[in-house]
């Protein structure tokens, strides 16, 4: 039997509870069998699994405030149940926009959700934001230098660091043409999803992709 399929769209209240509770990091401490070595070590969850998570989470308490003409929150859903969620803001230029945070729950991951989502979102800001429009349009996040599985992720779909600073979040940014969002070929190679994704927020903690 075939597995249930992932069920894309713009998050809406009735998904507030979800995105509350929402896990896509290890807790710490976690037993893990080491492939090769024969023994088991402990899991911790990385900073970044940690901050894209309190990022998602704080969209249900931010809800009711949020500008949501710039700012899209996309859901993944198997069965009703949220598997992935996803925070775009749009950006002060036009045809431009940060991905904010992306986050996959743990019992997912490996499965290449990561990179449909990126897909769907993409194709749903150029309806959503720019109501289908033709013109090319610019897309970034910041990714921490130490999650690799999501760096290889970006690369998969096309995107590139376009910063040349040794720093500890990388900016990564796509061009994307207007008409060929949702033409995307399929890529075959098993590549690692991420956990979060990010630009800075106004204050604390730098979020993670």
């Amino acid at each position: 039997m075939s597995a249930a399929p992932i069920r894309w769209g713009i998050a809406s209240v009735a998904d507030l509870h979800a995105l509350s509770h929402f896990e896509c990091a290890d807790p710490p401490n976690v037993p893990r069998w080491t492939p090769g070595r024969g023994k088991f070590g402990k899991r911790h969850p990385r900073e970044w699994e940690y901050v894209a998570q309190q990022l998602i989470r704080q969209l249900a308490d931010e809800w009711i405030t949020m500008d949501h003409e710039s700012n899209l929150v996309f859901v993944g859903q198997i069965d009703g149940e949220v598997i992935a969620a996803m925070h775009c803001r749009r950006g002060d230029e036009a045809n431009t926009a940060s991905m904010e945070a992306l986050g996959i729950v743990t019992s997912m991951r490996g499965k290449h959700i990561g990179r449909a989502a990126l897909r769907h979102a993409w194709a749903e800001m150029r309806e959503a934001v720019w109501a289908g429009t033709a013109d090319d349009f610019y897309v970034w996040c910041l990714i921490h230098e130490r999650n690799t599985g999501c760096q290889a992720m970006c690369l998969s779909v096309g995107m590139h660091r376009v910063d040349s600073e040794d720093q500890v979040y990388q900016r990564w940014a796509i061009n994307i043409p207007g008409d060929h969002v949702a033409d995307a070929p399929p890529i075959p190679i098993p590549i690692p999803d991420p956990v979060g994704v990010g630009t800075p927020p106004y204050g604390s903690a730098m979020p993670s992709f």
